[in-house]
């Protein structure tokens, strides 16, 4: 059976160099020419922030959820950010590394010995450079699965209720495993309160992805979802914060517009994460 890919589509500088080659063709008409010959479902946007809010220049379908997969790491970023800039983190804080919390293949972390120390800048270079799973899921671990369920309203998603309870890597593999019956399809019938207990006992124990036969085509039963306008605030507040760590003042940003910094200087030596409470 053939299962049509999902994707959104992010309008690439050569399409607008094209168009301006060109200013009598029209950039919505040269976009959904490209468009018109992709394969599978298919929405874009192409918008710029005016007053903290994404503006929708061109677009066809820019508010249609699809599965968006690591896109989705944005938004555990943008908290971790937010946590840094208010002063309740810091960035050389340490997380040891925990074989409960590795994520699915291929991951350089889920490699690492493990009880190693790692800094949380380290677990978001991964995360975000290498799309690592092992980094997400420790991540998610940390900061709490509400926290950033919260963080995405701020972060502009329209409908973050789609993605509650938050899936971590783990969970997003092992509700779609063949082997065990695809147990996404009885979490989906459950309200919320309901998968977040079955999360908590699909947790249990050291995941084994090899005894997995991961459905790569279910991404109707497990799988995290946005429309190209919802990630049209996390993708540019991204880019944003991408400068290192100031190290007088622990803020990560790479201009003072952003906002929420706090400007004490650092003080007291880093702090090890051992444990972190039960995400829920």
């Amino acid at each position: 059976m053939n299962t049509p890919s999902l994707c959104i589509v992010l309008i690439l500088a050569s399409v607008a160099a094209a168009a301006a080659q060109d200013s009598a063709k029209p950039v919505d008409s040269e976009i959904a020419k490209i468009v018109a010959e992709l394969h599978g479902d298919t929405a874009f946007a192409f918008s710029e922030i005016q007053d903290g809010k994404p503006k929708l220049l061109y677009g066809a379908r820019a508010d249609k959820r699809l599965a968006v997969g690591s896109t989705f790491k944005l938004f555990i970023f943008g908290t971790l950010v937010d946590e840094v800039n208010r002063g309740r983190r810091r960035a050389e804080n340490v997380m040891l590394l925990r074989p409960d919390l590795v994520g699915p293949p291929a991951s350089e972390l889920g490699t690492w010995p493990m009880g190693s120390p790692v800094t949380l800048h380290t677990l978001a270079l991964k995360m975000i450079s290498i799309s690592d799973n092992t980094a997400t899921d420790h991540l998610l671990y940390l900061l709490g699965r509400e926290r950033i369920e919260a963080q995405m309203t701020t972060m502009g998603h329209g409908d973050p209720a789609v993605n509650r309870p938050l899936l971590s890597t783990l969970e997003m593999t092992m509700l779609r495993d063949k082997k065990r019956g695809m147990p996404g399809r009885e979490y989906q019938k459950l309200d919320d309160a309901a998968r977040r207990k079955f999360l908590a006992e699909l947790d249990s124990g050291v995941p084994d992805y090899e005894a997995l036969d991961f459905d790569t085509a279910a991404y109707n039963v497990a799988e995290w979802y946005a429309s190209p306008i919802d990630m049209a605030m996390p993708s540019p507040g991204s880019r944003r914060t991408r400068a290192q760590v100031n190290r007088r003042t622990n803020c990560w940003r790479s201009s003072p517009s952003i906002p929420n910094c706090r400007t004490t200087p650092r003080s007291g030596p880093s702090s090890v994460s051992k444990a972190a409470p039960k995400i829920n």
